[in-house]
């Protein structure tokens, strides 16, 4: 079986009846988890405003990456210019 450790980023984009709108995945290689996350949260945000949708929500599971959006700490240096 083949365990891969190189984060997947997958992001999905749903209207306000759960429809889908767009959905893209993408590997960045040899990075971190964090980093990968907060490339897909980019992408999300990005899609969202092409799709000129004016509310969004925003699902993710890195609690540091939570965190960091809702100000509970500092934005780590690593994604700094990301988010």
């Amino acid at each position: 079986m083949n365990h891969s450790t190189t984060p997947q980023q997958q992001v999905v984009l749903r209207d306000w009846m759960d429809k889908l709108i767009t959905a893209l995945a993408a590997n960045h290689g040899d990075t971190s988890i964090l980093l990968a996350e907060a490339r897909a949260l980019r992408e999300q945000v990005k899609l969202a405003a092409q799709a000129r949708f004016s509310n969004i929500v925003i699902e993710g599971e890195n609690l540091t990456l939570v965190q960091a959006l809702q100000g509970s700490i500092l934005v780590p240096w690593q994604i700094f210019s990301i988010i």
